[in-house]
């Protein structure tokens, strides 16, 4: 999105002006598989493959010739770590200028833009891009992408332009962009039909990487997705798109808002309404920057039962053959491993998930680390992950899996090996031998972890339930190292995490719901989660995602807390 500053000025918190019915579709912005061939050779024409680092194999094995690589994610996005902290703005004017000048780009060029590898919403987001910059007229998109270039028996070339420098000066249109003020101002502008881009999930609050689950109020969904044909890389006909854009509210006339999760799949939506002629606008802050502003309000379904985060033994016993699932014996040390595990199951060793520093106990390693331990126990995506072991173990993976964002196929063994064994489930000795991957994690949730600063912010905030998960003695302060230190985060409540199972398994959902509800959490909470080391921790960490809550961990939790004294303690 843009600087704060510049969206303030340029967008305000005022109406748009009126704007009679929809227009028919603007067909101009979308061009096919043979006017492109026809028109390879003029000589204005500049034509970008959009991709990222890990796509660029597929333009460099072969590509619309004339064709150049075009990386709409650091080269026409403003560098990461900005003052906003977003993670995707749109550019500066002189980066602008910069890279398109540097492309071969002058004022009067036409630029032709398409997908490979199913990358739509990148490519829609490059589109935006160069329409806020200016070229609203001069760029349009192959519908289709290298997908339908192919498919058509067009020929494809390796080799890679050197394009003559350009001239080109940017011409911003900020009215394409509207910031949080805005958006609230509009919320109950029937003239305003907002509408979010991400998938169901999302959508529904039954997941989210930002920091409140939900949506924004009155927001209807059109998952960025299904504006394309299905079995297809081609958009619906503009009657079907019409159908979808009216079914969720945007009536002739109306404004359309797309907003997503960071600005790029919104885009894709926003491409189909500018496609049918609607005033588009995105709300390039979109859920990373509305859910951050905690005095703006959210729509926040119930949470609900994840019930695929804990498997039986029997289904285990079903699906410990098929070929997709991999076994991890979660454990401190190799002992009992060597000892009896389920057949096919690889180690997890504590050591390799954890680690530790001068004063920290339990800490999450750093991603070399931990991409090299994914590696050795030869994982893949799209794994369906089954981990068992004692419960803290057993919790602790987990949750490295989901800083890893590798959780979603991974599941707990409710009840462990013993309740493996208590149904008849064999166990053995031998190990198995598996081949190591070459898969490489690339996203983190650094925002699953929290710090102590995060922490001293929270407190006394009514939309934040803060759980000890150590022993009652050692929240009162009875109990605990002579180093530390006695007594609890205030306003933390208790939540002795070997209260929430029973012999090795989970209690019921119903009864682990009261017993967060007692504690204090109510839906839609923002939830933190503590002990002595961010070991035991993790089980009240998962029972709180098994519940359907947003739980954070504070991982440095009472070892680093109490041994800064200019934080308060409570007795």
């Amino acid at each position: 999105m843009l600087m704060l500053t510049l969206l303030t000025i340029a967008t305000g918190t005022d109406r748009p002006p009126a704007r009679p019915p929809a227009g028919p579709p603007d067909l101009a912005i979308l061009v096919s598989v043979d006017w492109l061939s026809q028109h390879l050779g003029d000589p204005d024409l500049v034509i970008f493959q959009i991709g990222d680092g890990a796509s660029k194999r597929t333009y460099d094995a072969g590509h619309i010739p004339g064709a150049q690589f075009l990386n709409p994610f650091s080269e026409l996005a403003a560098p990461q770590g900005g003052g906003s902290g977003l993670a995707l703005e749109l550019p500066q004017v002189a980066q602008l200028d910069s890279v398109l000048e540097a492309k071969g780009v002058s004022n009067s060029t036409r630029i032709v833009l398409y997908s490979a590898d199913e990358y739509y919403s990148p490519t829609s987001r490059a589109f935006f891009t160069l329409e806020y910059a200016g070229m609203a007229g001069k760029v349009v998109m192959l519908d289709g992408g290298l997908e339908a270039w192919r498919a058509a028996g067009k020929p494809v070339a390796t080799e890679v332009p050197t394009p003559k420098r350009g001239s080109f000066t940017p011409s911003l249109k900020p009215e394409m962009v509207v910031d949080a003020a805005w958006v609230k101002d509009h919320l109950q502008d029937s003239k305003v039909q907002i509408i979010d881009a991400r998938t169901p999930n999302f959508y529904n609050g039954g997941e989210t990487r930002q920091p409140r689950v939900g949506r924004i109020p009155g927001a209807s969904n059109v998952p960025f997705g299904t504006v394309i044909k299905d079995g297809s890389t081609t958009f619906k006909d503009p009657a079907t798109l019409k159908s979808i854009l009216q079914a969720a509210g945007a009536a002739d006339g109306d404004t359309v808002v797309t907003y997503c999760h960071i600005g790029q799949q919104a885009s894709l939506v926003w491409f189909a309404a500018r496609l049918l002629g609607y005033q588009a606008r995105l709300y390039d802050g979109s859920m990373q920057d509305w859910s951050a502003r905690r005095e703006l309000p959210i729509e926040a379904p119930p949470p609900t039962v994840r019930d695929s985060m804990l498997v039986t033994a029997d289904w285990l016993k079903a699906h410990l053959s098929d070929s997709n699932v991999v076994v991890l014996h979660a454990d401190r040390n190799r002992t009992a491993f060597d000892e009896a595990h389920i057949p096919l199951a690889r180690f997890a060793d504590w050591a390799a998930f954890t680690t530790k520093n001068e004063t920290l106990t339990t800490e999450m390693p750093a991603m070399e680390a931990l991409g090299a331990w994914v590696q050795t126990l030869g994982l893949r995506p799209n794994q369906r992950i089954i981990i068992y072991g004692d419960p803290v173990p057993a919790a602790r993976l987990y949750f490295t899996l989901e800083y890893l964002a590798l959780s979603n196929r991974a599941s707990i063994l409710d009840g462990g090996l013993a309740g493996w064994r208590a149904t008849g489930g064999e166990v053995t000795a031998k190990p198995i031998e598996f081949e190591k991957s070459t898969f490489q994690p690339r996203f983190v949730w650094r925002e699953l972890i929290v710090n102590s600063d995060f922490v001293k912010s929270r407190l006394g905030d009514s939309t934040t339930a803060i759980i000890d998960a150590r022993s009652l003695d050692e929240y009162k302060g009875n109990k605990g190292p002579a180093d530390l230190r006695p007594g609890h985060i205030p306003g933390a409540a208790s939540l002795d995490w070997t209260t929430l199972v029973d012999n090795g398994k989970f209690k019921s959902p119903t009864v682990l719901r009261g017993m967060f509800e007692q504690a204090g959490v109510a839906a839609g909470d923002d939830l933190i989660i503590y002990c002595h080391s961010g070991a035991r921790s993790s089980v009240d960490w998962f029972v709180a995602k098994y519940l359907g809550y947003r739980p954070r961990m504070y991982d440095g939790s009472m070892e680093d807390w109490s041994r800064k004294a200019e934080l308060p303690v409570e007795k």
